[in-house]
């Protein structure tokens, strides 16, 4: 991860539509948004600026899924679905989260929230 006040990243890797990466960084110049997908085409890679009230809505997602406390890792694997990695960083604090197709509602809408800003706000997360 970058050297910046804060950064989250969102890696959805499914086992039919393809992967997902958002990288999503706050630093003193403001907040940016790194976004790769591939899916069977050439790979898609761009990087946005994010707004004020873009940063404080990805906070809002990530402190009503209640990231920071949540296990890291739920030790379930499956055949059909995908993989659910976040990972965050404020200062010297990391914590990372990994899912099966998870079905928490809190952690399933951040992950739509990345999708989102990733400018895929229709993408099936499974």
């Amino acid at each position: 991860m970058d050297l910046a006040d804060e950064v989250y990243r969102f890696s959805w890797l499914s086992s039919f539509d393809g992967d997902l990466m958002v990288k999503v960084t706050r630093t003193a110049a403001g907040c940016t948004a790194q976004v790769e997908r591939q899916w069977f085409v050439p790979p898609y890679a761009t990087e946005r600026t994010l707004s004020p009230s873009e940063w404080l809505h990805i906070e809002a997602a990530i402190s009503v899924a209640a990231f920071w406390s949540l296990p890291g890792d739920a030790s379930m694997i499956g055949f059909d679905g995908a993989d659910w990695s976040f990972e965050g960083r404020k200062a010297d604090v990391f914590h990372s989260v990994r899912r099966w197709s998870p079905t928490d509602p809190a952690l399933t809408a951040l992950g739509k929230v990345f999708a989102e800003y990733a400018g895929f706000p229709d993408l099936n997360l499974y």
